[in-house]
């Protein structure tokens, strides 16, 4: 008696050349909110995370930069809503005349990261880091 198959091909006999792709939509997985930043430097990054996943989901809702910031900064308290606040009235009050700076924080995620990075992030771990590269 012979050991061989025989019988339908699997999809990995098929010898397929692509993989199937797969389609994840927002109303397909609910996605938590991401928690409120209130400054505190070691769960920056977390929240950055959290924030840009949330995004991911929701592409439709958060496609120019300043609609990332703007829904971003509803979820700071504390001190990050504290540092964030005068910007943020800026352009509310003066839309049309708001300051290159304010353009410059709140038009543009990754300007937007990089200075809640400045003002919150871990600035042992930025420290550790340059000493392992010397």
């Amino acid at each position: 008696m012979s050991s061989r198959r025989t019988g339908s091909p699997t999809p990995s006999s098929l010898g397929r050349s692509k993989p199937a792709e797969m389609v994840v939509t927002a109303k397909e997985v609910k996605v938590p909110m991401p928690d409120t930043f209130d400054g505190t430097q070691n769960r920056l990054k977390k929240f950055i995370l959290q924030v840009e996943l949330y995004m991911s989901f929701q592409l439709s809702k958060f496609i120019r930069d300043l609609q990332r910031v703007l829904w971003t900064v509803t979820l700071l308290k504390g001190p990050a809503l504290d540092w964030i606040k005068p910007y943020i009235e800026d352009y509310l009050t003066h839309q049309a005349n708001t300051r290159k700076e304010t353009i410059d924080i709140i038009g543009h995620w990754e300007q937007f990261k990089e200075e809640l990075d400045t003002m919150f992030g871990d600035t042992d771990q930025e420290h550790m880091a340059e000493l392992m590269l010397l």
